[in-house]
């Protein structure tokens, strides 16, 4: 029987929780094991990562290991990609849960579709697109920054992919971006796809904090090429609300990452002094004309109070004070921008 499903899960000095992670998905396969593969591609892990699923592999024959050297998360999916066998496919990380038996929920979709969300908050019953305008594509996507009706979780939780569909198109991940890579995978997907479903059907339970809030020294060139990325993939899009209302909010959930994970730890550090660090980070808006994005307050419900006062602040060009105020609120808070890595 040939394969219907595959959960591609990347995994790096995952010892401490893969085994929780992996019964969980087990379990939430259920008796769909002969139509089912999880590929696990380890990342260079030099804990019993991959010992211990090299145990569960003896167990669970749905089970197949790829380890690679260290080059990152978006690397690790790639090698998967290109060795996926399933119908369709689905991404998790080795640190969540899954709702037990949704694979049997899943199974029973009557609709063919490129690409599914699960897990939507804020819809009662499916909703199924049918060749998709590009303004529902638009609105899908808002709804991913929390600027829209529903809500739909912004990374790989809970999409589902036809094979087929992001072989064809040639999807893969930007190996490039430290942080959003799975927005921009999705982003493209969407704009490609042609028949797509929401569903609030649960399925993903995101536990991890996937380091998402340290410092790394290709954050701001990560995001810059983030920002590059969605503008290029809107550029499909004819001019709308819709469409600048995305731009904005992706340049500043980038402006986040500059300030917080970037400029601001390295003010701290003393690698820069504050008079360098605010006029790179006024370097970084200018030359790639970010600037517009922080003139309206539309969006300030989608962001946190921190980054409301970060927006207002550089709306007024008062880039040292962002940097003042994101060092106080991080001292008030006890963040450690330099905590060591475990992804």
């Amino acid at each position: 029987m040939s394969i219907q499903l595959s959960f591609v899960m990347p995994t790096f000095n995952s010892a401490n929780y893969i085994s929780k992670t992996l019964d969980s998905l087990i379990a939430s396969i259920g008796e769909y094991e002969a139509v089912c593969e999880v590929i696990c591609v380890d990342d260079g892990s030099d804990d019993q990562t991959v010992a211990i699923i090299e145990e569960y592999r003896k167990k669970y024959p749905l089970l197949r290991v790829f380890k690679e050297s260290h080059g990152g998360v978006s690397a690790a999916r790639n090698v998967a990609l290109a060795n996926v066998r399933g119908k369709y496919l689905t991404f998790v990380d080795s640190d969540d849960l899954y709702a037990k038996n949704f694979v049997d929920y899943f199974m029973h979709f009557e609709q063919e579709f490129d690409l599914l969300f699960t897990d939507v908050q804020g819809v009662a019953s499916k909703k199924i697109y049918s060749n998709i305008s590009e303004q529902d594509k638009l609105e899908i996507f808002k709804n991913t920054l929390k600027i829209g009706e529903y809500q739909i979780h912004p990374g790989v939780a809970g999409k589902f992919f036809r094979t087929a569909f992001i072989k064809e198109n040639n999807l893969q991940y930007n190996q490039k971006l430290p942080v959003a890579e799975d927005i921009l995978f999705n982003f493209s997907a969407l704009t490609q796809a042609q028949n797509v479903i929401l569903d609030p059907g649960d399925f993903y339970k995101v536990t991890g904090t996937h380091s998402l809030m340290y410092y790394r020294d290709n954050n701001l060139t990560g995001q810059v090429e983030f920002v590059a990325k969605i503008r290029g993939v809107l550029n499909n899009y004819a001019d709308s609300r819709n469409k600048t209302m995305v731009e904005y909010m992706v340049i500043l959930k980038a402006m986040t990452v500059y300030i917080d994970r970037y400029f601001g730890p390295l003010w701290s550090k003393g690698t820069y002094s504050l008079s360098q660090a605010a006029s790179l980070l006024k370097k970084t808006i200018i030359s790639n004309d970010y600037h517009k994005a922080f003139c309206s307050k539309q969006l300030d419900g989608a962001l946190g109070k921190r980054y409301i006062i970060f927006r207002k602040l550089l709306h007024l060009r008062q880039y040292k004070l962002c940097l003042i105020y994101n060092r106080l609120m991080d001292k008030l808070r006890g963040f450690n921008r330099f905590k060591e890595d475990e992804e």
